[in-house]
């Protein structure tokens, strides 16, 4: 498992999450989820609304 914990930490309305390129293109194309090559996103746009999904696309990309 994979400790995300350092996003409630960081300050800002960005974070990267670590993700390889390929992981990226994965999120975007699968699960239609955008962020940067880098993997950084924009936290401010996480809500409780997408939260859940964000966090099981994730879940099942570093899975795979």
């Amino acid at each position: 498992d994979r400790d995300f914990g350092f996003i409630r930490r960081e300050k800002g309305m960005f974070s990267f999450l670590g993700l390889s390129k390929a992981q990226v293109e994965t999120l975007r194309r699968d699960y239609s989820i955008y962020m940067l090559g880098s993997s950084r996103i924009n936290v401010a746009g996480v809500n409780a609304k997408n939260i859940d999904y964000l966090a099981d696309s994730i879940g099942a990309v570093l899975r795979s």
